[in-house]
């Protein structure tokens, strides 16, 4: 009987462990903020920082909204850091065209798959750039709260919009901002990092996951029933 018991926990260990290796961690996260206004896109740019572990990029949810005009198209990528302004491009995340961009604001999501594996206690950008090199019609939202997940505060935003696309109508920030890097006590942008663990047993997706239980809770049975004595 010790022997089953020391069967079943070894299991439970290994189910426990795998299911800590899925894990996800919100490294940045204000989608529920109010939103105060939209900024276009032009490029502009979001920071966030990693912790002690290592971890992999595996989701960004962006709050946006198509403004006005012929619709173009943006590319969201993740940026190295350099003293506190955005470096060089790591990796294209996705794409998408002004169009499918409800002029209501809503939250978009862009998976990372596979995921991009980020070094520990690191600053990365987020950066929201237009495919035709000048501006894009959707806007990005701004909110005048850093409450959220992670250290919201401490991050930074940077704006480096074309000459001609410089003031937005459909903001509450003043008109003209100037192009430049500013601290997120100043309206950060609203938008939802996510990560997983990196482990060193391979990670598994939800149903991996559950036919995994299974599987383990059938071998158990199994060894179970033939640790029962036999009757002579």
């Amino acid at each position: 009987m010790h022997s089953a018991r020391r069967f079943l926990l070894i299991l439970s260990c290994a189910a426990l462990s795998i299911a800590a290796a899925n894990a996800q961690t919100v490294l940045f996260g204000n989608l529920n903020s109010s939103v105060k206004g939209y900024f276009p896109i032009g490029p502009i740019y979001a920071s966030f920082s990693t912790g002690s572990s290592a971890v992999n990029l595996t989701d960004v949810k962006l709050q946006l909204e198509f403004l006005d005009g012929a619709p173009m198209g943006f590319s969201v990528g993740l940026y190295a850091d350099s003293s506190t302004t955005p470096g060089g491009l790591i990796e294209t995340i996705g794409s998408m065209n002004d169009s499918a961009i409800s002029g209501n604001g809503a939250a978009y999501d862009f998976p990372v798959s596979p995921g991009i594996a980020l070094a520990v206690n690191t600053r990365y950008w987020i950066g929201l750039s237009a495919n035709n090199g000048e501006g894009s019609n959707t806007g990005w939202a701004l909110t005048g709260s850093t409450s959220g997940t992670g250290d919201i505060s401490s991050e930074f935003y940077c704006i480096e919009l074309p000459q001609q696309t410089s003031e937005d109508r459909h903001s509450a920030r003043p008109r003209g901002i100037p192009n430049g890097c500013y601290p997120n006590t100043n309206d950060p942008f609203v938008m939802q990092v996510t990560a997983t663990p990196i482990a060193t047993v391979p990670t598994l997706s939800f149903t991996g996951i559950t036919l995994l239980s299974l599987l383990l809770a059938a071998s158990a049975a199994t060894f179970l029933r033939r640790s029962q004595p036999r009757e002579s």
